[in-house]
């Protein structure tokens, strides 16, 4: 049970941090802050196979 808030909650903070780097935190390097958005969106993605494979 314990794992499976953690996950939760792990695909919840990395979907918001995925979401606050690909909008622009910075403006001067935004290709930097896209790139750690689509690696926060991956894993993620990642988690959440983990999740459906623990789950299931």
């Amino acid at each position: 049970m314990a794992t499976l808030t953690f996950y939760l909650f792990a695909i919840m903070l990395l979907s918001i941090l995925g979401f606050v780097m690909w909008s622009g935190v910075g403006s001067k390097r935004r290709t930097l802050g896209r790139g750690f958005g689509v690696m926060s969106f991956a894993a993620a993605g990642w988690l959440a196979l983990e999740l459906y494979d623990l789950v299931t």
